[in-house]
Formats: structure tokens, C-alpha cells, sequence
């Protein structure tokens, strides 16, 4: 093959494969980060490769290994696991339950009365002031007040029914 010619990239490689793995095993990493570090560099070759022709296949192998352990990359983050530590994730029960309430606060808001339900969710989930409320509903703000109370009350009634299990 002539000096300029690109050379195939796997075969060079894949060839080299001992090598690569050792020169990753010399600077810290074990037997598997090793051969996770290899995967890694021929897939970045590859990569690589199908944008430009890459002239020396080894050379570009042994730098994409050094910038993937400088970088910290062949090291995964996960932590073992400790038994005797709660998990914090809620289970597959407790998030049927959440669901479950989700579905009953949204059917008893469904079923207020229509001002009420406006006024609830203008106020708890657009954070509208009482005032402004009562202004775009030609209410007084203490009308407002009472509305809003009132589906308070029904959706903490919801609540405790579902925690009793009555929901």
C-alpha cells in the first residue's frame, strides 16, 4: 500500500487487538475496563472512519485509549449495593397507590361544581391571588375564599378515604 493510502481500519486493529488491551492494562485499568476500553476504541474508530479516511489506524487507536482513561470514561459510577439500606424508589405497589389517588383527586375535580373547580385550579395551580381571581370571576375575594376552601375539603376527604382504603 502506498504511504497516503488509508489502510483498513478493523483489520488493523483487530490485529492489534493484545497490544491495545495491554497498553490499557499498564495504565490502571483491569481486565474488563480493558476490554470495555477496546470496544470503546473500535467503535470510535469505526465512527470515525466512516466520516474521513484515518491513514494510521493504530496510531488513532492509541490515542482515542489514552483520551478514554484520562477522561474517566472506562470507569462506570455505580455503587455496590447495600442490603441493609433502604431503597428510596417506591415500589411497584406504592406507585399503583399514587396512580390510583391521582385518578381519584382527578375524577373528584372533574365532578365539582363548575366555579369551584376554576377557582381551585386557578388558585393551587396557576398561583393566582384571590384577588384576581375574583376580579376575572365577578366574585367577591371572600367568595373566592369559600370556594376554594370547600374543594380543599373535598379533595382532603379523596385523600383520607384512600388511606383508609374506602377510596
Amino acid at each position: 500500500m502506498a504511504q497516503n493510502e488509508p489502510v483498513p481500519v478493523f483489520e488493523t486493529v483487530r490485529a492489534h487487538e493484545t497490544r491495545l488491551k495491554a497498553y490499557a492494562r499498564r495504565r490502571g485499568a483491569d481486565g474488563h475496563e480493558a476490554e470495555d476500553l477496546f470496544q470503546e476504541t473500535v467503535l470510535r474508530l469505526l465512527q470515525r472512519a466512516r466520516r474521513a479516511p484515518l491513514l494510521n489506524p493504530l496510531a488513532y487507536a492509541f490515542r482515542v485509549l489514552d483520551n478514554l482513561m484520562r477522561d474517566g470514561r472506562q470507569r462506570p459510577s455505580f455503587e455496590a449495593l447495600d442490603e441493609a439500606e433502604p431503597c428510596e424508589q417506591p415500589g411497584p405497589g406504592a406507585l399503583l397507590e399514587g396512580q390510583e389517588l391521582a385518578e381519584a383527586f382527578s375524577r373528584a375535580i372533574a365532578d365539582m361544581p363548575r366555579l369551584r373547580r376554576e377557582v381551585y385550579l386557578r388558585r393551587r395551580l396557576d398561583g393566582q391571588p384571590y384577588d384576581r381571581i375574583a376580579l376575572d370571576l365577578r366574585l367577591t375575594p371572600e367568595a373566592v375564599q369559600k370556594h376554594y376552601s370547600r374543594a380543599s375539603a373535598t379533595l382532603r376527604k379523596v385523600h383520607q378515604d384512600a388511606v383508609r382504603g374506602e377510596g
